[in-house]
């Protein structure tokens, strides 16, 4: 494992919640309602959630309509609360990157998880995916932190907060380039170069709910 998967082993290790904006349904709720936008048409029968955490989005998703779910997760504890709040989900304790099994999917989804990973992670991630992916599914990266946005989120204009002066925003963006507190941030190009290099063709949307994110959907 790499000093960066370490890392976040460790800050996830007692945490049972996916540590959103907001930590209540409601937002759950209405950043789901974004999310689903992203969505294949007609809705997914099997779906398989890189990083599904504690299950927050897993209802307002409407992955308890599907066929089949499977959700991964290398959090232990978070999946001991999501097995808590649904007995009968279908759980898998693994390195989300690296997963690969032999079924078949229509939706690979991921929300606010690529930016603990590196780019050969993420690459290796739509690797693996494309191989459990049918023929009209598409995979799903969403919440990715966009770099171009990186000053302003430093600066306070993305988080809803009071705008930071220069200085205090130099140096926050300073410190992130150093520390990486969010992790990895992604730019278009990045993802567009991973999507042809596995032979699949990729749209980009902007955040509603996290204005210094975007989405990714990679389609064959």
């Amino acid at each position: 494992m790499t000093i960066m998967g370490e890392r976040w082993q460790s800050y996830w290790a007692d945490k049972t919640t996916p540590q959103y904006v907001r930590e209540d349904d409601a937002h759950y709720r209405e950043y789901a309602e974004e999310l689903r936008l992203l969505f294949p048409d007609p809705f997914p029968a099997r779906v398989l959630e890189i990083g599904c955490g504690n299950g927050a989005l897993h209802r307002h998703l409407a992955f308890d309509k599907c066929d089949r779910y499977v959700g991964v997760d290398f959090s232990e504890r978070m999946l001991g609360v999501f097995h808590e709040t649904d007995p009968g989900v279908e759980l898998v304790h693994a390195d989300g990157p690296s997963y690969r099994s032999n079924d078949e999917f229509d939706l690979i989804f991921s929300s606010q998880v690529a930016q603990y990973w590196s780019p050969t992670q993420l690459a290796d991630h739509v690797d693996n995916a494309l191989t459990m992916l049918s023929a009209r599914g598409a995979i799903i990266i969403s919440g990715i932190p966009w770099s171009r946005m990186r000053f302003a989120y430093a600066r306070g204009d993305m988080t809803g907060g009071r705008r930071r002066s220069l200085p205090t925003a130099l140096l926050g963006f300073g410190s992130e380039l150093v520390r990486k507190r969010l992790g990895a941030w992604y730019d278009f190009p990045e993802l567009s170069q991973v999507a042809a290099r596995s032979g699949l063709r990729v749209q980009f949307y902007g955040s509603i709910h996290y204005a210094y994110r975007f989405h990714a959907v990679l389609r064959p």
